[in-house]
């Protein structure tokens, strides 16, 4: 088991290294691409991701967790190749969808694994340590890569950092192969159609439904903050070379936020979690659009916090309720709603962006992003009271 797990936090790990992370943004308003640009290339991502999220998922239950992630990681390789070689819109818009491709046969499958994995040894009572674990690692990993990034742009210009994402997208490839199915009870292999796992995630079980919209909102929310930071630190003075240092540090936050998820969650309860988690980032964004300056980066901190913390609590409570045969393809539903939202909202967040200023941008999404959240946290916590839920 343990052996199993490490891989898992290795790949992550290898995954979340993202060098290009701390200066993509920089590198396509240099190439001419305005914010507008820019959330259009995002929206293309997500739709791309809305199509291929449920699809990819089934293909993990039915062909195996260990083949998707493989493929996964093969598209991610070739989306930076493509980034690397592009040279404008349309071929970013190419390399995306590759990246879309390498995130859908990803998403979903991962989480698979592990809680599969825990379930054969008897230990998903430490599904949210291990969760957490993993993906702590994942953010100290992006830290780390956020500093490397950003020294690397000084150094060899944005353009090379690009070329060495493919590299480190590649190394995963191996480690995928060592990777070993987890076996599961008899009961719980009869294969569904995929008609019938979406009737059971849509219909036939509220509680999967509603925690796969409070949490497509939440991590919408924070695709709004992560695609509105770096224009706004440059608006505000932040020098380009801090730009690596202050992404490692937002990451190290979220990787703190993992660590102590399931210590919180222990003491706290899912009710006292769920209420935090509700409120929070519309709190941030409607404090963010006063103008604070500097003050800004210790407010988005708490973003990238509440990232790490949600994450491991709202996947743990989603996997009790799903068998193991669909839980790939349930799961994947978590990345196809966060990238539905966004696709909706985020062009005319950019537009905002662009016509008037990114602290409006920042009220805007207090009023769409934060407001939806708070409504659907009350039908979610209401729909787990009804079905007599531990909360």
């Amino acid at each position: 088991m343990k052996r199993q797990v490490m891989t898992l936090l290795i790949i992550r790990a290898i995954r979340a290294f993202l060098l290009v992370m701390p200066v993509i943004t920089l590198y396509w308003l240099d190439v001419g691409l305005s914010i507008q640009d820019i959330f259009i290339l995002q929206v293309i991502f997500s739709v791309a991701i809305v199509g291929l999220e449920v699809p990819s998922g089934y293909f993990a239950d039915r062909v195996g967790r260990k083949q998707s992630l493989l493929w996964g990681m093969i598209c991610g390789t070739l989306g930076y190749v493509g980034y690397s070689f592009g040279v404008g819109f349309y071929s970013f818009a190419f390399a995306e969808i590759l990246l879309a491709l390498s995130v859908s046969f990803i998403s979903g499958a991962d989480s698979a694994f592990l809680y599969d994995t825990l379930k054969q040894y008897n230990a998903t009572d430490q599904h949210i340590k291990y969760e957490g674990r993993i993906i702590s690692l994942a953010r100290i990993s992006e830290a780390t890569a956020a500093l490397t990034g950003g020294l690397l742009a000084v150094w060899f210009g944005l353009q090379g950092v690009f070329f060495a994402q493919c590299i480190v997208m590649a190394l995963a490839i191996p480690l995928v192969l060592t990777l070993i199915e987890p076996t599961v009870p008899a009961s719980e292999k009869i294969k569904k159609d995929l008609r019938s796992a979406l009737r059971y995630a849509f219909k036939e079980n509220k509680i999967i439904f509603h925690i796969n919209i409070f949490t497509g909102l939440i991590f919408m929310s924070g695709l709004l903050m992560v695609w509105l930071a770096q224009p706004y630190w440059q608006e505000i003075g932040i020098p380009l070379a801090w730009f690596g240092f202050i992404w490692a540090g937002m990451n190290l936050i979220t990787s703190l936020g993992a660590l102590v998820a399931y210590k919180l969650e222990a003491q706290f309860g899912f009710a006292k979690m769920f209420a935090f988690f509700s409120l929070i980032p519309a709190l941030i964004f409607i404090v963010l659009s006063l103008g604070v300056g500097w003050l800004a980066v210790i407010l988005m901190s708490g973003t990238w916090f509440m990232r790490g913390l949600f994450q491991p609590i709202m996947l743990d409570y989603l996997n009790r309720e799903i068998p193991s045969s669909i839980r790939a393809t349930i799961i994947s539903l978590n990345s196809l709603y966060t990238r539905l939202f966004f696709s909706i909202l985020s062009p005319f967040i950019g537009w905002i962006a662009d016509v008037w200023s990114i602290e409006t941008a920042f009220l805007a999404s207090a009023l769409t992003a934060g407001v939806l959240i708070i409504v659907s946290g009350v039908f979610l916590i209401l729909t787990m009271r009804r079905h007599a839920r531990v909360i």
